[in-house]
């Protein structure tokens, strides 16, 4: 008691900053129950992986994503390895067999499984001698952060739940859609550039397209909306979602969103039936655009 009468403003920000700390980090959420923490894939509770991309790989390329998979998990620097380990060709950088294309391969298909993989921003890859090197960038520089920025993220995800569990799927679609939008959008085509997590975008609020369409998938499935995370080609390199409507199929670009006004009559022109001009990557695992009219009425 002499303590507190001594020193009530200390006492009082004690209290709040407690308070803040609680609720930010160790506040109870409610996890997606189907996530299997003995799986090979499991990073964390934030997102259950499928493993989609895996499943097409060689065996020789599910052996390359899994240890690259557990390097980028412990924040290793790089993963360094030669080619008969994986039956590729190092010293070539063009043909289909070589060490080069195997990496880009393997970690489209990482990008694409583990949005929920936040730590990790972007990757360069050279030969050294008779061994292919490969060089993880991060937005978290250790284990420790990782672990404190996804509880805050979970939090974060749990007040979404919270807002949308009484609307239906189109509300919770448009309101995805607002919410991303609230940050900024990076043009970047480079795979050096770090703003590629949805880390970036939950807590930075700026983020290339790779951020905001994993943001939006790791809430989509927090949310109970079907979706799915893409990559191909727009103008350039790019990353968007595929969302289930009324069993229909639509393309969901959060990045437009953030690059035109809200008061604008095209804000939604993000959600739509057609999307000719994008370009899929793998388009043989995923549903086919089929919508025929806007989710969003404007």
């Amino acid at each position: 008691m002499k303590f507190i009468k001594k020193h009530p403003v200390l006492v009082v920000f004690l209290l709040v900053f407690g308070a803040y700390v609680f609720w930010t980090y160790f506040r109870p959420v409610s996890m997606n129950k189907k996530i299997d923490k003995q799986s090979e894939h499991y990073i964390n509770d934030m997102y259950l992986v499928e493993g989609k991309l895996y499943e097409t790989l060689s065996r020789d390329a599910q052996s390359l994503y899994m240890t690259m998979l557990k390097d980028i998990s412990k924040n290793k620097i790089e993963t360094k390895f030669e080619g008969p380990e994986y039956n590729c060709d190092v010293f070539s950088s063009n043909t289909e067999n070589s060490c080069a294309k195997l990496v880009d391969k393997v970690l489209d298909a990482i990008n694409l499984d583990h949005p929920e993989l936040i730590q990790w921003g972007a990757y360069s890859q050279m030969q050294i001698g008779e061994f292919q090197k490969v060089d993880y960038r991060y937005n978290l520089k250790s284990n420790g952060l990782t672990v404190i920025h996804t509880a805050k993220m979970t939090r974060m995800i749990q007040d979404i739940k919270n807002k949308t569990k009484n609307m239906d799927d189109a509300d919770k679609i448009k309101y995805v859609y607002e919410w991303v939008s609230r940050s900024e959008y990076e043009y970047s085509l480079s795979k050096s550039s770090k703003e590629q997590s949805a880390f970036d975008l939950f807590d930075k609020k700026k983020s290339t397209s790779a951020g905001f369409a994993k943001a939006s998938q790791i809430i989509f499935q927090n949310i109970g909306i079907e979706s799915y995370l893409v990559m191909g080609q727009t103008t350039g390199n790019h990353m968007w979602n595929i969302i289930k409507f009324k069993d229909k199929y639509y393309y969901f670009d959060s990045t437009y969103s953030a690059s035109i006004s809200k008061d604008s009559t095209n804000y939604y022109s993000g959600i739509g039936p057609l999307a000719e001009s994008y370009l899929l990557d793998y388009p043989n695992l995923y549903p086919s655009i089929n919508g025929d009219e806007s989710i969003i009425k404007q």
